[in-house]
């Protein structure tokens, strides 16, 4: 179907479904509020019918057209009287040249954000880590990366693959020749990415890089969303935009330049917060039916980011206690239940990981950020402004709840080398993410009283475009070299530039292997390059570098491999039952048949086993 599949792949993932279900529980939201939360709930809906499907065995494209259809024809039906008329009251919207004027706004500020990010993979200039050449750093200009960047990316990959490939929920370690079992607590994240792809048709390695760019699109609008509900006021909902656009990322940290399940689980919490404020202020059931249903996404696609729902939802309905009424003291006693709930199910993962230490040692060792040079000196100054704001103009203290939290739990790892329920660096990526509200609320309010000051209207329009273009410029210096952001964490940011696990030849090599022998095969290869062997090769590894999936086996087998003589090598092939040998190198031993020879050497090595 090719393009066309895309359209109507991307109108039933992140549209549809979610505008329908807007329209069911919401009648009077304008049309940023519809559109964005319509984006969020498609979403949901999505993960929710991908785990229906997964569990009963029929993840495939004909299963998810005809529910999704079925699902589409019904809320038709439902809403058939109401239909023309919810679709007026939505191209009302156009009518007005306030709405037209702020949403070009809004539509350019999403397009700065999508191409920011995008750039990464078709346009990135800074330095990069390739342990593959001799000079492992090197600084590259305009160079195009199409494939997943970070370790994280292609083993969440790899899982998201085997539910494409088995049709159901296979909870074993993909990458591994025995079927063991590996618990999976980040199966949403899997669910909707196999989805994505089944719906769209869209290779999944080489179209990954476009979610990293819509899912920075997608919670940089939920915030703009949240912003704009809590405050009341158009631009701070626009400057959230900008304000997350330039969050720094590297693959310590991590964030927006990677579609990993803790940046995508960033919209599910602003999401939640939305329904819950409006459910504070006017209680109803169904919309509390539909935050439980957001939290319960939130805990399949990323497990921290529902403790984070949870306690801050405990933590803001204490503060305001004294408007608690019945109904609202009920939503507490729920939010308990489910609370309870998430540890029972999750028993170990809590017992085992309530306490992370051992989450932030790395191969470059402990890394610890320093928070006024991560965000900046005036975003922090700002972040402060817009935390007195919040009490001035009686703002939701929600804005503050939320990053109080994270910081708490960052202060208490500099003290005692330990974070409690959510991982040091997770704090550090959502702490900054929970400051791009505060800093548009401080920036908003100071360009209020320069308003005051500056009467001529054109004048001050003049001004604020300079500024907030200057800010925004000012906060993208050395944005994709991280080299030279120069004292954001205790380890020379050299260290934090993008690693490079494998190349163009690489995966033509692995492709080659899966066109032309077939899946499941255990290959030998360098272990950065072997994070590709199951989704770019659909075969096996017996060791590679440390990632999120964990794999047993000497990590420097390869190597090791490459020290031998023929007979050595013989063995060890023999040992473990490789049928593939695949290296930069010749490898010119008895038994080794050369397949492939275009600058990876592929060597079929099955005969050395009988």
């Amino acid at each position: 179907m090719g393009a066309l599949q895309v359209i109507i792949g991307f109108l039933l993932i992140f549209i549809i479904p979610g505008y329908l279900i807007s329209w069911t529980f919401f009648k009077k939201l304008d049309f940023f509020d519809r559109s964005s939360i319509s984006v969020g709930l498609s979403i949901c809906f999505n993960i929710f019918i991908g785990l229906v499907l997964g569990y009963i065995g029929l993840l495939n494209i004909f299963w998810y057209y005809l529910i999704i259809s079925v699902f589409v024809l019904v809320s038709l039906i439902l809403i058939r009287k109401e239909i023309i008329g919810y679709l007026k009251k939505d191209l009302y919207f156009f009518k007005d040249k306030k709405n037209l004027f702020q949403l070009l706004l809004v539509l350019i500020a999403l397009v700065f954000i999508f191409v920011l990010i995008f750039l990464v993979h078709i346009d990135y200039s800074g330095m990069i880590q390739n342990p593959h050449l001799d000079t492992p750093y090197v600084y590259e200009e305009n160079f195009e990366f199409k494939y997943p960047i970070h370790t994280d990316e292609y083993t969440h990959l790899a899982r998201s693959i085997k539910l494409i490939e088995e049709e159901r929920i296979d909870l074993h370690n993909p990458y591994r020749k025995d079927l063991s079992y590996h618990k999976d607590l980040e199966l949403g994240f899997h669910v909707f990415s196999s989805g994505f792809f089944i719906l769209t048709g869209l290779d999944p390695v080489l179209d990954l890089k476009y979610l990293a760019a819509l899912f920075a699109i997608i919670n940089s609008l939920m915030l703009f969303v949240l912003g704009r509900y809590i405050t009341k006021r158009f631009y701070i909902g626009l400057l959230s935009i900008l304000f997350f656009a330039v969050l720094k990322s590297n693959i310590n940290l991590m964030g927006n330049w990677f579609f990993i399940p803790s940046t995508m689980s960033v919209f599910l919490i602003f999401l939640f917060f939305y329904l819950f404020l409006r459910l504070f202020k006017k209680f109803r059931a169904d919309i509390l039916l539909l935050a439980l249903v957001v939290l319960l996404i939130s805990i399949f696609v990323y497990p921290p980011s529902a403790v984070i729902i949870i306690l801050t939802s405990f933590v803001y309905l204490i503060f305001n206690h004294k408007r608690f009424s019945k109904k609202l003291k009920r939503l507490f006693l729920i939010l308990a239940l489910v609370g309870l709930i998430i540890f029972v199910l999750n028993f170990n993962f809590f017992i085992n990981s309530i306490k992370f230490g051992y989450w932030t040692a790395t191969a470059i060792g402990d890394v610890r950020y320093n928070l006024l040079s991560l965000y900046g000196v005036l975003g922090i100054l700002l972040s402060i402004l817009g935390f007195i704001f919040i009490f001035l103009k009686k703002y939701s203290k929600l804005l503050f709840i939320l990053p109080a939290i994270f910081l708490v739990n960052i202060i208490i790892y500099t003290f005692t080398d330990s974070t409690y329920l959510i991982p040091y660096t997770r704090n550090v990526y959502y702490f900054l993410t929970s400051l791009v509200p505060l800093t548009s609320i401080g920036l908003y309010h100071l360009l209020v009283y320069l308003k005051k000051l500056v009467k001529n209207k054109y004048i001050f329009s003049l001004l604020v475009l300079v500024i907030v273009v200057g800010l925004t410029l000012f906060s993208l210096r050395n944005y994709y070299d991280i080299n030279e952001q120069k004292n954001i964490s205790n380890v020379d940011s050299k260290n934090l530039v993008i690693l490079y696990l494998l190349e163009k030849q690489d995966y033509e090599a692995l492709k080659f292997l899966k066109d032309n022998y077939g899946k499941n095969n255990l290959i030998l290869v360098d272990p950065l390059v072997s994070v590709g062997v199951y989704p770019i090769g659909r075969g096996k590894a017996k060791s590679m570098i440390s990632s999120n999936i964990g794999l047993d086996g000497d990590p420097r087998m390869y190597f090791k491999f490459l020290d031998m003589d023929c007979k050595d090598r013989t063995f060890l092939i023999q040992e473990e039952n490789f049928g593939f040998a695949l290296s930069r190198f010749p490898l010119n031993c008895p038994g080794f048949l050369k397949v492939y020879d275009k600058q990876n050497y592929v060597y079929d090595v099955r005969s050395l086993n009988g």
